[in-house]
């Protein structure tokens, strides 16, 4: 099914009041990058989504295509894991939301939009990948979010990891580990 010629499923709105910027399904990758929203509240995708060079790609495939493919090497998948995204999604049993971490795909519903939380205080974020040199696809690509308190101690961590197996996943041990741990250099 093509959506690209509907109205309705495309932009980037923020909504202070629900406390979320909500992306349209079929909003490209480049608009969300260039988009200053965006760019204030989650460099993190913005890093995960200019990960990959290529402005063709960038150009063509949207937040929607991204959740419905779930590719195993998605940089934005990574980065939508670690945000805590949520996939608003609609079909014959009506209207949904869904954790993008517990979202499978189906062929019954769209997805028409995605609601980011808007980050707190002290939470900070970051993508890396080790691209393919022949196609820049992850072969091994990790975002983390981390929220810590002013006394430095980790309040909150989110990591997920790309390219390394047949999904997207998080690392729920590794932030377990690193839950209410005081960072430091090492």
């Amino acid at each position: 099914v093509d959506l690209k010629n509907i109205r309705d499923v495309k932009g980037i709105s923020l909504k202070k009041t629900e406390g979320v910027i909500a992306i349209r399904s079929m909003t490209s990758l480049s608009e969300i990058a260039e988009s200053a929203k965006v760019n204030k509240y989650f460099p993190l995708l913005v890093d995960a989504i200019n990960s990959t060079n290529d402005p063709q790609y960038k150009n063509r495939a949207t937040i929607g295509g991204n959740i419905a493919y779930n590719d195993a090497s998605s940089d934005v998948m990574a980065a939508l894991l670690v945000l805590n995204a949520v996939v608003n999604i609609t079909g014959n049993d009506g209207d949904k939301k869904v954790h993008v971490d517990s979202f499978i795909e189906t062929t019954s519903e769209i997805i028409i939009s995605v609601d980011i939380p808007l980050p707190s205080v002290g939470t900070r974020g970051s993508y890396l990948k080790y691209k393919n040199p022949a196609n820049e696809d992850a072969v091994c690509g990790i975002a983390v979010l981390l929220e810590k308190s002013k006394e430095g101690i980790v309040s909150n961590c989110r990591i997920a990891i790309t390219g390394v197996s047949l999904r997207t996943s998080r690392l729920k041990k590794v932030e377990a580990a690193l839950a209410g741990k005081v960072l430091s250099g090492e």
